[in-house]
């Protein structure tokens, strides 16, 4: 199932910060990497090197 519409794309990614805040979904975030490592993050994903989530942080 995909958004059809910004304002659905909205209304979806509402919802997902509010559970977040509320603590019903936990993020593992397993790296974090200075947006100028952007590539070394990719080649980490695309190589299957990682399990968590990466995060580019400016």
């Amino acid at each position: 199932m995909y958004a059809q519409t910004p304002d659905e794309i909205a209304w979806r990614a509402g919802d997902l910060f509010v559970a977040m805040r509320k603590g019903k979904l936990k993020l593992r975030i397993e790296h974090e990497y200075p947006l100028a490592d952007a590539a070394r993050a990719h080649a980490e994903l695309e190589g299957r090197a990682t399990t968590g989530k990466l995060l580019l942080s400016p």
